[in-house]
């Protein structure tokens, strides 16, 4: 047989009302790992801007921006995968695959940042 749980007084809710809403938070592990996804498809979007800004002060042709991304280093790299970002020369775009649910319903599963010639 299930024990139930003794009813909290109503006073309590007044005691610590942020850590209880941190505690339920935390307790719920779809909405921790929402956020997690979340900031690091963040952190991939601020690399890539970190990325033009260096492919932009390079002043690096078309044709060298493939390699230049390719053996541009971890800190600018997919945060996912430790793998150089794609370079879609077609778009003239660097590009990723987000992660997290609510990213892919803004970016439909790729994130795509375009150089302006």
């Amino acid at each position: 047989m299930r024990q139930m749980k003794p009813v909290p007084s109503p006073f309590s809710y007044f005691y610590n009302p942020v850590g209880k809403l941190l505690l339920r938070v935390g307790n719920s592990s779809t909405g921790l790992y929402r956020y997690v996804g979340m900031m690091c498809d963040l952190e991939a979007m601020q690399r890539i801007v970190a990325l033009q800004i260096a492919i932009h002060s390079q002043h690096l042709a078309d044709g060298d921006i493939g390699t230049f991304i390719a053996h541009s280093g971890p800190e600018l790299s997919d945060p996912y995968t430790g793998a150089p970002f794609s370079w879609d020369a077609a778009s003239n775009a660097v590009t990723f695959e987000v992660a997290a649910d609510s990213t892919k319903r803004w970016f439909r599963g790729r994130y795509k940042s375009q150089r302006n010639p």
